[in-house]
């Protein structure tokens, strides 16, 4: 079975449910269907040593992974902004047998550079020094945060993401770049909602912008998945309430051919500690189906931790959003279904931390799929970088 093939048998899809935006702020719907659900096993999780370095670089902070459709190697994207090391993503091994994951070697590091070769600034120079120069000028040179990436099954260059930043005077815009051996040659086309606006009144919050996206159609189109909803979308997940983000599917051009409502779950647990939470889409991957993904959920609430959860996913019959400039207080619009496969707690992985990024593994011998996952560390002593497998039948 090639890596974008998944039987039809694999995602057990319930029934669709129509959301409003304020039946959404209201708490009275996730859009969670409530079906039979594929059967997911834990295979095992391997932590990485906490001062692991590849070629002088500290791995941490891996957002991202991919497999590699040639190779079979992996690839894992860091999320350093350039403070502890270069923005980079490493090549590694990944062993899986029967009984769990047996080995991770990470045998390479590439740099991510500018079109010119050059590297991206620290983030706190950004900060500290706010570009003057046209927005356009400052988005391609302008400090990065990277957080996904993946292999182009057309050319095989590597695409990622960038958060980008808006704090104080400082302003980068999301992005989505094609690199050739790490130097960027092309930047996708983003719709103008993706942007930031300048006076906080629309598009995207910060770092709640694009981190998932997947290929789909053998790569002629790419999906993305914004983490969070846009501000005109309404409010952030809280444990009262759920959110509408956005799943849009693009043309390799740019342009895009359609956009879906995706409801966020509330927010699991209050927090406990201080009062920082959240709920949004860190992944999102292609099952090979048109239509159908596989979307993460990664929650965190000060004092509770983390929450992981895995939903299969299917665009059939919701509305098309793509000219819908805001859902908060639009006329209902039916979302995309969902479906819990998995929650990592409940599946035995424990401690749970922050899954960031997945992909698909090989097959197995009795046909099931192999998802890989990455866990980022944040850098924190009080965290872990890990991989976890999980099989799907």
């Amino acid at each position: 079975m090639s890596m974008t093939t998944l039987s039809n048998r694999s995602i057990a899809l319930g029934s669709a449910m129509l959301v409003s935006a304020a039946l959404i702020a209201g708490g009275a719907a996730t859009g969670t269907a409530h079906a039979e659900a594929p059967g997911v096993r834990l295979i095992g999780v391997h932590d990485l040593p906490r001062d692991l370095t590849v070629d002088g670089t500290t791995v941490g902070g891996l957002s991202g992974i991919d497999r590699h459709p040639r190779t079979g190697e992996y690839l894992m994207i860091s999320d350093d902004r350039s403070t502890i090391g270069p923005a980079r993503y490493y090549t590694a091994d990944i062993e899986i047998s029967a009984d769990g994951v047996d080995a991770v070697d990470l045998t390479s590091v590439t740099e991510l550079t500018r079109a010119d070769g050059s590297a991206y600034p620290p983030y706190k120079e950004s900060v500290d020094n706010p570009c003057t120069a046209p927005q356009a000028v400052c988005d391609r040179n302008g400090a990065v945060d990277p957080e996904e990436l993946r292999v182009d099954p057309v050319s095989g260059r590597v695409w990622w993401s960038t958060e980008g930043t808006f704090k104080g005077e400082t302003l980068l815009n999301p992005a989505l770049r094609v690199s050739g051996d790490g130097r960027t040659v092309r930047t996708f086309p983003l719709p103008e909602s993706f942007r930031f606006d300048p006076e906080g009144r629309s598009g995207p919050r910060g770092n709640l912008t694009l981190e998932a996206f997947t290929f789909i159609d053998g790569g002629a189109r790419v999906t993305t998945a914004l983490e969070g909803p846009l501000i005109q979308d309404g409010p952030e997940p809280t444990p009262q309430h759920g959110a509408l983000t956005r799943i849009t599917e693009h043309a390799r051009s740019g342009a895009v051919t359609a956009q879906y409502a995706y409801p966020l779950d509330p927010v699991f647990a209050e927090p406990t500690a201080q009062d920082y939470m959240d709920n949004g889409v860190p992944a999102i991957l292609s099952t090979g189906e048109d239509g159908h993904y596989l979307v993460l959920e990664r929650g965190y609430s000060d004092g509770n931790g983390y929450s992981i959860r895995l939903f299969a996913v299917d665009t059939a019959g919701a509305d098309d959003i793509r000219d819908v400039a805001a859902l908060a207080g639009s006329p209902e619009v039916e979302p995309v279904r969902k479906t819990l496969i998995a929650d990592l707690g409940d599946l035995g992985v424990d401690p749970v931390f922050n899954v960031e990024g997945m992909t698909w593994g090989p097959e197995r011998p009795n046909g099931d799929r192999t998802l890989v996952m990455v866990v980022d560390d944040n850098f924190s002593d009080e965290e872990r970088t890990q991989v976890i497998a999980l099989a799907i039948a």
